[in-house]
């Protein structure tokens, strides 16, 4: 009784996980964070203090984060919590100075009435693509280039229309992993085959995803 209890604790608290060699915790917006605030690192087992993080990137539940020494060494379970005073208050999301404003649509977009076949110039792309499982914030899109060639600025767009428009090259026979939550909504129609559409310099493809 007592393992499980701590096993529904772990997973509910603000849990500290590493995903392609970035750190991130289960808060963000919605827990008060902002970039720059400073986190305390706890062990998830007795609670004993690790040592401390600072937030880098920012998300409505999600936050990657900087690790000191001692909280990257540790081996166990990391849980984060933030601290009792905050620095100053946090500002609205929509205030921040960093902004990026949105990047361009790519060269040539489907319209509404559109076949499936009326894609970008070029010569047809072949990939797979898949959609990992768990939690929505930890999922991952993973396109893997199967053509024997580079592919160069590259933009996807998912069956539901958010769109991702920073993969600047994909070697070939190589496949990229991209969170979930790095796709940007209404980039795009969504799309009634339920299918995802790649954008590349060198051509275009349609790929059903996996699951």
């Amino acid at each position: 009784m007592t393992a499980l209890l701590l096993a529904v604790l772990c997973a509910q608290a603000p849990e500290v996980f590493v995903d392609r060699g970035e750190t991130y915790v289960r808060m963000g917006y919605a827990q008060g964070l902002t970039r720059g605030v400073t986190l305390d690192i706890v062990s998830a087992q007795d609670s004993k203090p690790l040592g401390t993080a600072v937030v880098m990137e920012v998300w409505d539940g999600l936050a990657r984060v900087s690790l000191d020494t001692a909280s990257s060494a540790f081996k166990g379970l990391r849980l984060a919590r933030p601290r009792a005073v905050s620095p100053q208050p946090a500002p609205p999301p929509q205030r921040q100075p960093d902004v990026a404003p949105p990047p361009p649509p790519p060269p040539v977009v489907p319209g509404p009435g559109a076949p499936p076949q009326q894609l970008a110039p070029g010569r047809a792309l072949h990939a797979r693509v898949q959609i990992s499982g768990g939690l929505v914030d930890a999922r991952r899109f993973i396109i893997y280039n199967l053509d024997n060639f580079d592919w160069h600025n590259c933009k996807i767009r998912l069956p539901d229309g958010r769109g991702y428009d920073r993969m600047e090259e994909l070697r070939a026979q190589s496949d990229e992993g991209i969170m979930m939550f790095r796709f940007e909504p209404g980039m795009a129609m969504r799309d009634a085959s339920g299918l995802v559409t790649v954008y590349c310099s060198e051509g275009a493809g349609r790929f059903a995803p996996q699951f």
